[in-house]
């Protein structure tokens, strides 16, 4: 029986309903012998996990691991790096590479590259003269010859949509490595099998929104507020449901944004909740609103669309 290895290193037990644990799930189902390899986290102690897990101390730990001829899958592009990758491929082992990316490589050229930095280039304030003098030192270069050298090393590439692989053969043509498009696959996030079973209830007036909504720069909770803010001034027989942590962010927002008591009574933070519990909301509402400002995918569309 062929064995997988699923090398998640951040695995959450959410991540369950997610392709993060949707695809080894799935093919665990289908006959073959699937195991995870995570780093050991608090929040796994009272886990009962679907698969069998290996936790590890540091990543390089994984490779103990790994057996010749097994296929190690991977998700996400940036958990790994190339000594890690060699590391597997000197076992004797095939790499699946899941990018959980919209294609745009190369951080320190692309557009989504300034979101990116924002994170490191805040206060203080003399930090900012140096952003743009970053794009154009040897560092990005760099970073982009080791993306490359990770795509190369992989047996199977899996992205996530059409524009994210357009966008990685770009990438790929400005390196004169169009060689290593062969290996790239488009396959679509799944969405777990109670979602596509779902019944449709009857519809209420709900926007739903659905995200990490501390990850502020890609998750763009403060456009989410102003937006349902004013939808809700307008709207005064609808409602909003928004699911998922950052709930201090989100309220902080509400009170800094929302004038009015009777649309801040319209308008429902909920925080974490269970996958049954976002099925239910997602089944009787009638808008799914994703303000993020770039996704690989949106599984939480899908499922909206489910």
């Amino acid at each position: 029986m062929q064995k997988i290895k699923a090398l998640i290193y951040g695995f959450h037990p959410s991540d369950e309903t997610k392709d993060v644990g949707q695809i080894p799930i799935e093919l665990s189902k289908m006959g073959y012998d699937v195991s995870l390899i995570t780093l050991n986290k608090k929040l796994l102690d009272n886990y009962r996990s679907p698969l069998p897990m290996i936790k590890i101390g540091t990543k390089f730990e994984a490779l103990n691991f790994i057996e010749p001829d097994d296929i190690v899958f991977i998700h996400s592009f940036s958990s790994v790096n190339s000594s890690i990758l060699n590391g597997i491929k000197n076992k004797g082992s095939k790499i699946l590479l899941k990018l959980d990316s919209d294609g745009r490589m190369g951080k320190w050229h692309k557009p989504k590259a300034r979101f990116y930095m924002l994170r490191s280039f805040r206060k203080p304030l003399w930090k900012i003269p140096i952003r743009p003098l970053i794009y154009t030192t040897p560092i990005g270069i760099f970073y982009e010859q080791e993306e490359i050298e990770r795509l190369n090393l992989a047996d199977a590439i899996v992205v996530e949509s059409y524009p994210a692989m357009r966008n990685i053969y770009q990438f790929l043509m400005k390196h004169n490595r169009l060689d290593l498009a062969s290996k790239i696959y488009m396959i679509p996030d799944p969405v777990t099998p109670d979602i596509l079973a779902s019944e449709i209830s009857e519809k209420k007036n709900f926007v739903v929104s659905i995200g990490r909504w501390d990850d502020k720069i890609q998750k763009n909770p403060k456009v989410l507020i102003k937006t349902l803010s004013n939808f809700l001034k307008i709207k005064k027989e609808w409602e909003s449901i928004i699911i998922g942590n950052g709930t201090d962010i989100l309220k902080g927002y509400v009170e800094k944004f929302m004038e009015r008591e009777e649309v801040k009574r319209r308008i429902h933070v909920i925080g974490t909740i269970s996958h049954p519990k976002i099925k239910e909301y997602l089944n009787k509402s009638k808008i799914l609103f994703m303000p993020s400002r770039f996704e690989s995918f949106g599984i939480a569309t899908a499922e909206a669309l489910c």
